[in-house]
């Protein structure tokens, strides 16, 4: 069955979800602190479980413009991704 964000972003709001979109998120900036951006690998590493849904939150976060994504056409593990530009900025 290919991923399809739209039916995972609804289990996003569920506990699980909220703890797995903050490790996330608390990891990305681990990362950038350190090398200033990271992959999709590096970023989902620790939180096991479904990769449909790991990958359903760092989609959620992108679209919350927590994330950016720099290439979106390269394969899902080798995706690199960096802070907003509103972020970059010092906005």
């Amino acid at each position: 069955m290919p991923y399809d964000y739209k039916e995972y972003r609804s289990l996003l709001f569920s506990e699980e979800g909220i703890e797995k979109i903050l490790k996330i998120y608390a990891k990305s900036r681990e990362l950038f602190e350190r090398a200033g951006a990271c992959t999709y690998s590096k970023l989902t590493e620790s939180i096991g479980g479904d990769t449909w849904f790991a990958l359903a939150c760092v989609d959620y976060l992108v679209e919350t413009e927590r994330l950016r994504r720099v290439d979106p056409d390269t394969m899902t593990q080798h995706q690199v991704y960096t802070l907003p530009a509103w972020e970059l900025m010092g906005v």
